[in-house]
């Protein structure tokens, strides 16, 4: 009979394990740090209709996030991080700059007197503007749908919350950009031939770089494609409106930047 317990018990030990893996793997899963990491990758994989609360069914875990409208103020101060670390870096060549015509302690004091003011200066600047594309794209999906419920009444409002959370996640990723740039001119002590010398000797690390960011941008416009259509009830026709009139939008924003400071 021992033998036949002792039996049971080693056959039951790796099922418990696998258990005790699957809990583990659940609760990891849906924790809040993972869910805030899962959203740095919002753009190929988030949905608009995911932070819709109109659809009749449960919201997924990461679009009920506590403070995910703040989320451009985060990545504002990453920015600010960087923004930093560019001043430091200008400091230094500015420094050690043969054209350099004033004392070095003249130059740290000239420099570093408003660092905090270009610093938060960089800060605002940041916020606002990621603020601002999320808020305009928004609207203008937002007024488009309006315009369109005449003759679709069954397409749903554009969540504003997840206009926000995709524009945060791409100025998150283009604040690592920047972090690299300024990383660069470190490592190559402002001189371009360097980093073009680096980038020649290290050709895989490069092209492995690019081909992931295509990738990124591939994923990112699949998704989209996808999750704007299904923002529009699934036509293909509302969904080409939508792209034809945004287009033209863009054309008109492009000629009147380019056209009035010439009347002026």
């Amino acid at each position: 009979m021992k033998i036949i317990q002792s039996s049971n018990q080693d056959s039951r030990q790796p099922m418990i394990t696998a258990i005790n893996i699957k809990n583990a793997w659940r609760i990891v899963r849906n924790s809040k740090p993972t869910l805030y990491i899962f959203l740095l990758l919002c753009p190929m994989f988030i949905k608009p209709l995911a932070f819709s609360k109109t659809l009749g069914k449960p919201q997924p875990l990461y679009a009920k996030l506590p403070g995910l409208m703040a989320a451009p103020i985060l990545v504002a101060a990453i920015y600010k991080s960087a923004f930093d670390s560019f001043y430091d870096w200008f400091f230094w060549f500015s420094v050690h700059s043969q054209k350099a015509k004033i004392p070095a302690d003249e130059l740290f004091s000239l420099l570093h007197s408003k660092k905090s003011l270009y610093s938060w200066g960089a800060f605002f600047f940041a916020a606002v503007t990621i603020y601002s594309l999320a808020y305009s794209h928004w609207l203008y999906h937002f007024g488009l749908i309006k315009l369109l419920k005449k003759w679709a009444p069954h397409l749903h409002d554009a969540p504003l919350k997840y206009f926000v959370v995709s524009t945060s996640a791409w100025a998150l990723i283009f604040s690592g950009a920047a972090h690299l740039t300024v990383l660069a001119l470190w490592k190559s002590e402002g001189n371009a031939q360097r980093i073009s010398e680096y980038l020649n000797t290290h050709t895989p690390i490069a092209a492995v770089i690019f081909c992931a960011i295509g990738l990124l941008v591939l994923l990112e416009a699949r998704n989209k494609g996808h999750g704007m259509k299904a923002l529009y009830g699934d036509s293909a026709l509302f969904n080409f409106i939508a792209n034809a009139v945004f287009c033209c939008l863009l054309v008109l924003l492009a000629v009147a930047v380019v056209t009035i400071p010439r009347l002026l």
